[in-house]
């Protein structure tokens, strides 16, 4: 305890003082909880500074420059806030945490866009937050002159990893989000199903060629690359499954929407219910608007988005 209030009294006026990390793939959290979403990792000896913020045993830290951030697209001109208020969040998507706050006419730097989200380079308001247990301090005490006491000097920088020799020549790497699935394969040619298919004027798509059978499974294939880094950790993803309903085009105003197509089970009060997305190329699923149809394919659940998402291996119109 007596250790705890001593860390406490310390952090109090820790704002720029430097850390080093003394453990590796540590994470840097979007708030003060071991629940809350790994914005990035730092790995060991890795230097941060400390801000202002303290909470339990938890320290906020500027976020290294490395890291991105987003902003509504809609709310910024030329690199130029719009807004009065402008959250910054760890993610495209107003489901990701707020990791500060910019004011009107306060610049960003652009450093690429999803949809109608921009990202960009961490804006000095922006925090992330650490365990204590993985960084110590980093003070510097230089003498001020004669008769003057000890201050605190620290070089704030951006935090750059410290090389460490490498075993095999591998090629550089950009950082890479927490939840990491692998590079989608390019998908294999629609072909129409004919032969064993009955001739019974329905239309029925065949979106890829039968799935590969290892070990008497079957091999899920990978969702589409807009969603492959986007998958929720804590459901099961790939699952075959197979939804009934009709095609329906999604409405153009309903924001962070992974397709353009889903599938209509009914109406409450006359508002269309959902039960999931259909992600294919457009071309593909336009044929199949406003009709019956049975999906056959592989479910994916996507980060702030409600229903799941179905790449579908078959689809069979009912009409």
């Amino acid at each position: 305890m007596l250790l705890i209030l001593l860390f406490a009294e310390w952090t109090s006026n820790s704002f720029g003082t430097e850390l080093k990390v003394n453990a590796g793939n540590v994470d840097l959290k979007a708030a003060p909880d071991e629940s809350s979403e790994i914005v990035t990792k730092v790995s060991e000896d890795d230097i941060l500074v400390a801000g202002k913020g303290t909470d339990g045993e938890w320290i906020e830290v500027i976020p290294p420059d490395r890291v991105n951030f987003w902003v509504h697209g809609e709310l910024v001109k030329e690199g130029v806030v719009t807004a009065p208020k402008l959250p910054v969040r760890t993610g495209p998507g107003t489901s990701y945490r707020s990791a500060g706050e910019l004011k009107k006419d306060e610049k960003v730097s652009i450093r690429g866009e999803y949809r109608e989200w921009l990202k960009i380079a961490p804006p000095q308001a922006c925090r992330l937050w650490i365990n204590r247990r993985f960084v110590d301090s980093r003070e510097k005490a230089v003498s001020a002159g004669d008769g003057d006491k000890d201050k605190r000097v620290v070089d704030v920088k951006p935090v750059i990893p410290q090389k460490k020799p490498a075993t095999t020549a591998k090629p550089a790497t950009t950082a890479k989000p927490a939840i990491q699935n692998k590079p989608v394969p390019k998908q294999p040619e629609v072909q129409v199903a004919s032969g064993n298919t009955k001739d019974t004027g329905k239309k029925n798509l065949l979106l890829s060629s039968a799935p590969a059978v290892s070990s008497g499974r079957l091999v899920d294939p990978p969702p589409e690359a807009a969603i492959t880094n986007k998958l929720v950790s804590s459901k099961e993803q790939g699952r075959a499954v197979q939804y009934e309903g009709v095609l329906r085009r999604s409405s153009s105003l309903v924001l962070r929407q992974p397709s353009k197509y889903r599938l209509i089970i009914g109406s409450n009060n006359g508002v269309p219910v959902t039960s999931c997305y259909v992600m294919k190329e457009e071309k593909q699923l336009a044929m199949f608007r406003d009709k019956s149809v049975k999906v056959q394919g592989r479910e994916y659940w996507v980060q702030g988005v409600r229903w799941p998402v179905v790449i579908p291996a078959r689809i069979l119109s009912k009409d």
